[in-house]
């Protein structure tokens, strides 16, 4: 199983923290850094992600406005999207989930030294595998 993520965060430092440990664990990551260059690369027939990291707050959609679009689309509705945000609020999280994440991890438990980000791709990648055994 191909293990490319698309990660969508407009962070320059945040997403090479984040590239870099995914790279170690041989995940290909590619890096968009708002929401029209994450719907145009998710949308990339040669290229498409099999997991979508997706930022919450982008300078040009929120990410659960990408996350809709992403689902609301043939070619997308099945990569599954994590929702990766500062934001921890229980109205957030339901925002996410409504529409249509996955998962949502919060940043800030990344930083007490927390892998939780990396757990849930993990648990992800692993779910689509046993999908792919089933089918």
């Amino acid at each position: 199983m191909a293990r490319t993520l698309l990660l969508v965060e407009d962070s320059p430092t945040q997403a090479a923290k984040i590239r870099f440990n995914l790279e170690a664990k041989s995940f290909s990551v590619v890096v968009a850094g708002n929401g029209q260059n994450a719907l145009k690369c998710a949308r990339d027939e040669q290229n498409r992600p099999t997991l979508i990291i997706l930022d919450y707050n982008l300078p040009d959609y929120k990410g659960v406005e990408v996350c809709r679009m992403l689902k609301a689309d043939a070619a997308t509705k099945s990569i599954p999207v994590i929702m990766y945000s500062a934001e921890h609020g229980l109205r957030t999280m339901s925002e996410a989930y409504n529409a249509g994440a996955d998962y949502y991890v919060v940043k800030e438990a990344e930083g007490a030294g927390g892998n939780g980000l990396e757990l849930v791709i993990e648990a992800t990648m692993a779910k689509l595998a046993r999908r792919q055994r089933v089918a």
